[in-house]
């Protein structure tokens, strides 16, 4: 379903002229309807008058959109506005440097033993630890085998049996019947 917005001018010019661009600069379709909300929003908050935006009034802009909203919104905003500023007005963006998401630290690809420990023990709600554990598929069944890495790596699946690389002390194969 296609969308038609009324906007005053020259907002609605710039606007055509946004969705034109991110489209030729290949942007998926997710992302051309989020920056194009974001560029929306930031009309509707000025009176669709966004082309000389101060450093000030981004700062209260973003910090209204961050108590109202998330940080994953303020970033989606903040590029839409900043691919308008680059590409619709061809100026430079006054926001540069306004924002920094909170380090999100992730875990890694690979865990070891004593790793695999510290995060169960650490994740207070039983629903949460089950995220950990993979379901007995014959997939995982088959990338243990196939994995010839020698990092001592616990990974306890669904049906309780564990499974270990080959240098991981005390720890066996799966003896369950990969499942199809």
């Amino acid at each position: 379903m296609i969308m038609t917005y009324v906007f005053p001018q020259p907002f609605s010019r710039n606007y055509e002229s946004l969705l034109k661009r991110l489209k030729l600069r290949g942007m998926q379709p997710k992302t051309i309807e989020s920056y194009s909300h974001g560029v929306r929003r930031a009309g509707a908050h000025f009176e669709y008058q966004i082309d000389n935006l101060s450093k000030d009034q981004l700062t209260d802009y973003f910090s209204q959109v961050l108590d109202q909203l998330s940080w994953s919104t303020l970033k989606h905003d903040l590029y839409g506005l900043k691919f308008y500023y680059a590409y619709v007005l061809e100026k430079h963006w006054p926001g540069a440097e306004l924002t920094k998401a909170p380090k999100v630290s992730r875990l890694p690809d690979i865990v070891t033993v004593e790793q695999m420990q510290q995060i169960v023990n650490a994740t207070r709600i039983l629903s949460y630890r089950v995220f950990f554990f993979l379901p007995c598929t014959a997939w995982a069944y088959a990338w243990v085998k196939v994995c010839s890495c020698r990092w001592a790596i616990l990974i306890r699946i669904g049906c309780g049996c564990t499974f270990g690389m080959q240098k991981a002390t005390g720890i066996g194969w799966c003896r369950c019947p990969p499942t199809r």
